[in-house]
C-alpha cells in the first residue's frame, strides 16, 4: 500500500512540479546566457562597476536557487575584501547559493567546466578550474589566488577536494592556504548545511556516481529545502603555517556542521 501511495505521489505531485520548475529553469538559463554575452562584452564589461556586476550575478543566482525550491539563509558577518574564503562542499548548488550572497571568485574542479550550460555560466563569472594531479598545478593556482587577492578580490575554494553528504567534513588540503600567508589577508571559513524541514537533506548532496541531471531532477521535485550559510570568525594568517590554518578552518566548519546534531 505504501509503495502504491509513493508511486501516486511521485506521478501526480512531484512529476508536474519537476516539469514546471524545469521549464522555468531552462528559461532562466537562457536569460543567463544572454546576460553573460551582454555583461562580458568588451563595451559593457569595461564600464560595469563591481557593485552592478554583483547585483546582476547575485540576483540571477538567487532566482536560480528559488526555482530549485531552495531557500538561502546566512548567519554571521562577512569580512571585508580582500579575503580568502574556504567552505565545505556538498552540491553544485553551493556555487549559486554563495554567488547570491556576496561577490567572490571561485576555484573549482575541472569537471564542473564540462557541465551543460551551468559550467559555461560559472566560467563566465570568473571561476578558475583546477586540473587535479598535474605537476605544479597547486603552485600555479596559488599564484593566481595571490594575484586576485592583491587586486582586492575575494577568492573562495573548497579545500576538501570533493563533495560530501554534509554530515561531516573531510580534512582540508593545506596547499592553497599559502596564498593567504603570502598576501597577509584573513581566512574566513564558511560552513554549509542543507536542510529539508528539520533534518539534513539527503536529496541535495551531489556525491559518488551521481550525475548532474539526475541530481537536478530529484531536487526539482522537493519542497522545504534550505541552505544555511554560516560565516565563521575570520582567521589571521600572520605568522601561521598553512597546515595550522587549514586545520583551524576545518575545526570551525566542523563545529557548525555538528551543531544540534
Amino acid at each position: 500500500m505504501s509503495n502504491i501511495f509513493s508511486i501516486g505521489y511521485n506521478l501526480f505531485i512531484k512529476w508536474p512540479r519537476r516539469v514546471f520548475r524545469l521549464i522555468l529553469l531552462i528559461g532562466h538559463l537562457l536569460v543567463g546566457i544572454l546576460l553573460s554575452f551582454i555583461i562580458f562584452s568588451p563595451l559593457v564589461h569595461s564600464k560595469l562597476s563591481k557593485h552592478w556586476h554583483q547585483r546582476i550575478v547575485g540576483g540571477w543566482s538567487r532566482i536560480l536557487c528559488r526555482i530549485c525550491g531552495l531557500q538561502v539563509r546566512y548567519y554571521g558577518d562577512i569580512t571585508q575584501a580582500p579575503a580568502l574564503f574556504v567552505a565545505n562542499h556538498i552540491s553544485w548548488l553551493d556555487i549559486f547559493a554563495l554567488l547570491g550572497t556576496f561577490q567572490v571568485f571561485f576555484l573549482s574542479k575541472q569537471e564542473i567546466q564540462n557541465w551543460p550550460i551551468l559550467g559555461w555560466l560559472v566560467e563566465r563569472v570568473g571561476t578558475l578550474f583546477i586540473r587535479r594531479g598535474e605537476f605544479g598545478a597547486s603552485k600555479q593556482v596559488s599564484n593566481v589566488i595571490s594575484e586576485a587577492l592583491c587586486k582586492n578580490s575575494n577568492v573562495l575554494f573548497f579545500p576538501e577536494g570533493t563533495s560530501t553528504d554534509g554530515t561531516s567534513v573531510r580534512r582540508f588540503h593545506a596547499r592553497l592556504f599559502q596564498a593567504a600567508i603570502d598576501t597577509g589577508v584573513l581566512v574566513q571559513p564558511i560552513a554549509l548545511r542543507y536542510r529539508q524541514g528539520e533534518n539534513i537533506s539527503l536529496i541535495i548532496p551531489y556525491i559518488g556516481n551521481d550525475t548532474l541531471l539526475g541530481n537536478l531532477w530529484r531536487v526539482l521535485g522537493e519542497t522545504g529545502l534550505r541552505v544555511e550559510i554560516w560565516f565563521c570568525p575570520p582567521i589571521s594568517a600572520h605568522e601561521k603555517k598553512r597546515r595550522d590554518l587549514s586545520d583551524y578552518a576545518q575545526a570551525q566548519v566542523l563545529k557548525v556542521i555538528m551543531k544540534d546534531e
